[in-house]
């Protein structure tokens, strides 16, 4: 992203991105930018689906409907975002 090599590069000293990308680029073994204070929050992201595409946003929800259950979406999210995943609304 543009903010990482602003922010490496000495362009920007400081940049606002959310928390998911932040923590994914860390995680992602670069260390050499940090968090400074708190995030505002988790904000819900959406998948958009083509009309008419029924099959395959049944197909999606319930890969994402197993991975809740077994664990791995959460497992997931800590390890790339480095926070709990929120509870569904």
């Amino acid at each position: 992203s543009d903010i990482y090599l602003a922010l490496r590069s000495g362009q920007a000293d400081i940049g606002v991105t959310g928390m998911s990308a932040a923590g994914h680029y860390i995680n992602s073994g670069n260390a050499d930018i940090r968090i400074a204070g708190e995030g505002v929050g988790l904000s819900a992201q959406g998948i958009v689906f083509r009309k008419g595409s029924n099959e395959l946003r049944a197909a999606v929800d319930a890969v994402i409907a197993a991975g809740k259950a077994d664990g791995t979406y959460q497992a997931l999210f800590r390890r790339n975002i480095g926070v709990d995943a929120p509870a569904d609304p």
